[in-house]
């Protein structure tokens, strides 16, 4: 088992995701519309930012015969992903997504 030390401080680097899950760097939401028109935080506050580049990936999900069935999604890999799903962290000043790749409705 890894032990966390308590003084360490939450990084990139020493991340570790688990199972089927995906550390996303997400892109910042649109703060104006495309013909130039300014938002303001109200509206864009209900929207999570739902498209990224993933940054760490665990090693898959376990089958019921006991097998590791591997991801289809990688580092570096551009995705989207449902609306609302994962847990949005802070590490340091970037904003992250952590997901299921189940979650997951396209990489390219």
């Amino acid at each position: 088992m890894v032990k966390w030390p308590a003084n360490e401080e939450l990084t990139t680097s020493n991340a570790f995701m688990v199972f089927d899950k995906l550390l996303v760097r997400v892109e910042k939401g649109e703060e104006e519309t495309k013909s130039g028109l300014l938002l303001s935080s109200g509206a864009v506050k209900d929207k999570r930012p739902s498209v990224g580049t993933v940054i760490k990936a665990g090693p898959g999900r376990m089958a019921a015969s006991g097998d590791l069935i591997e991801m289809e999604v990688g580092v570096g890999d551009c995705v989207k992903f449902r609306d609302f799903s994962g847990n949005e962290i802070k590490i340091g000043e970037e904003e992250f997504s952590i997901v299921r790749v189940g979650d997951c409705l396209a990489k390219y």
